[in-house]
């Protein structure tokens, strides 16, 4: 063990400060055994903080962020994620319509209640993507509107039925009523 340390010793102070173009080792360790160049692989330190001394080219693991990190310039600091990119490490606003792919999002990609109604644009639906009864809590207090369109179904529950030009029609239990502007002009009795 001695005559490692001095093995060791004289080769760091034969060794300080002199370039070597070629190296041939099995494993090679840095720095107090914190870096390791492999045959296959470099084992990096994981570090807590960026280092404050950098120099272009400089290469680090962030084993707390699960990052590695290198400078190419000495100053500006690039990540590379070394796990997937999840949607908390996205900026909002930041993945924007050119940024995705046609087709990348699918149906399995969208949680489940993740399309709330603010999140879809007016008049994004489709006739083609309603299926099924749309009730009147869903049509709102407004007018319902066809256009020059027809309105199928099998049975309509309604109160009183007014007009556009001041007609009204109006059910009782003994008759149904035809009325224009507040007069009765057409009875058909139950």
């Amino acid at each position: 063990m001695v005559l490692r340390k001095i093995k060791e010793k004289l080769v760091n102070w034969l060794l300080d400060g002199v370039l070597i173009n070629r190296l041939k080792v099995v494993k090679l360790e840095i720095g107090k055994h914190t870096i390791y160049i492999l045959s296959d692989r470099i084992r990096l330190a994981g570090l807590t903080s960026d280092p404050t001394d950098l120099v272009s080219g400089d290469m680090w693991l962030r084993s707390d962020v699960g990052k590695i990190k290198y400078t190419p310039d000495g100053t500006t600091v690039v990540e590379t994620a070394t796990t997937p990119i999840q949607t908390g490490d996205i900026a909002d606003g930041a993945v924007t319509s050119p940024k995705i792919a046609d087709g990348a999002v699918t149906t399995t990609k969208i949680a489940n209640g993740a399309v709330t109604t603010a999140k879809i644009a007016d008049g994004a639906v489709t006739d083609a993507k309603i299926s099924g009864p749309i009730s009147p809590s869903k049509i709102g207090q407004g007018d319902l509107n066809l256009g020059s369109g027809k309105l199928i179904c099998g049975q309509v529950q309604v109160g009183d039925i007014l007009m556009k030009y001041g007609w009204k029609i109006v059910e009782t239990e003994r008759e149904l009523l035809i009325i224009k502007n507040g007069k009765v002009v057409f009875k058909i009795p139950a």
